[in-house]
Parts: C-alpha cells; sequence; structure tokens
C-alpha cells in the first residue's frame, strides 16, 4: 500500500494525525489569545475558531477523539498534555474576563469545559451540505453563551416589577412627609 511508504505503521499514522490535529488547533487559539481586545471579543473568536476546526476538519477529529486510546503511552501523556495546555488557553481569557468584571463570575475551568463540549461535539453531527453553515452555528453558540435559551429572563421581569413598587414607595412617603396646608390660611390664586 502506498500509505504504508510515508508512514510505516498505523501507530505511526496515528501519531501524524494528531500532532497535525494539535498544531492546527493550537497555532489559530494562540493567535486569537494574543489579540489585544476585550475578553469577551476573544473568548467568541475562540468559539468561532473551534466550531470551524470542527466543521473543517471532521474526518480528522473523528480519528483524533476515538483513537486516543491507541496511542503508544508517551505519544498520549502528550496528547494530554497539549489539550491541557490549549485548555488553559482558553480558561486564562474567561479568567482575564471575571477579573476585568467583563464575564460573569464562574469558574474559568467549568466554563472552558462548557464551551468546548459545546464545540467539540460538532464532527459528530455536523454536515457541510445542512441547513446550517459553520458561521451559523457558531453564531447560534455564541448566542446561546451569551444570553441564554430563554426568550426572556422572568427574574428580570421581578426585578422590573421591585423597581416600579420602590419608586411608588418612595412617592407616597414623600406625600405623607410635605407638610399638609393648614385648612384656616387662605389659598391664593397663583399667577
Amino acid at each position: 500500500m502506498t500509505l504504508y511508504r510515508y508512514c510505516p505503521s498505523k501507530e505511526e499514522l496515528l501519531v501524524r494525525v494528531f500532532e497535525r490535529t494539535i498544531a492546527i488547533f493550537q497555532r489559530g487559539l494562540q493567535q486569537i489569545c494574543t489579540q489585544d481586545i476585550p475578553p469577551e471579543e476573544r473568548l467568541r473568536q475562540v468559539i468561532r475558531h473551534q466550531v470551524r476546526l470542527m466543521a473543517d476538519h471532521r474526518n480528522f477529529l473523528t480519528v483524533f477523539f476515538s483513537e486516543e486510546g491507541s496511542l503508544p503511552p508517551d505519544k498520549a501523556r502528550r496528547a494530554r498534555v497539549e489539550r491541557r495546555s490549549y485548555d488553559e488557553l482558553i480558561e486564562g481569557v474567561i479568567r482575564e474576563g471575571v477579573e476585568a468584571g467583563r464575564l460573569a463570575p464562574l469558574p474559568p475551568k467549568l466554563v472552558s469545559f462548557a464551551l468546548l463540549g459545546m464545540c467539540n461535539w460538532l464532527y459528530q453531527w455536523y454536515q457541510p451540505d445542512g441547513p446550517l453553515s459553520a458561521e451559523e452555528v457558531a453564531r447560534i453558540f455564541i448566542a446561546l453563551v451569551e444570553h441564554g435559551y430563554l426568550t426572556h429572563d422572568p427574574q428580570q421581569d421581578i426585578l422590573k416589577r421591585l423597581e416600579r413598587l420602590e419608586t411608588e414607595v418612595t412617592a407616597v412617603r414623600r406625600l405623607l412627609q410635605s407638610p399638609i396646608p393648614n385648612p384656616q390660611s387662605p389659598i391664593l390664586p397663583t399667577a
């Protein structure tokens, strides 16, 4: 077989798939993480990057995710180190956003796992000729992360009602604290 002229064994071929996949993902993520833009925009770009790569490299990723256990022990350790390094870059963006008060104060590692879990599963179901482009999927994922899945937030409704009630109570207090006109004093019309 011609393939084995370039790759002497199935194991070596698997190692090359892993190395190529990790290199592609790392390169793009490092470019995003070094940009001088707000952390929330970097996080949006991370999601777009992840979705785009999942959509564009589905065949490699099927091997990457399903055959990781078949790697030789030293390569498996390296793959885990590389994957952890990748996760830490994303966690760093999230941590920066939390510390700057631009992202919700949630555990960066958990948020990173949630984002990657959502995006990484794409290789299983995404169809390039399907109804959604990779860009549309990324846009929907970003909207889901930033706004949730509810059409409105019931807690916001309660907060708005409480604010209205507070305004009305304040108005009643002012009325009660204002001096009551003396019925004996003549009321003069104002000009």
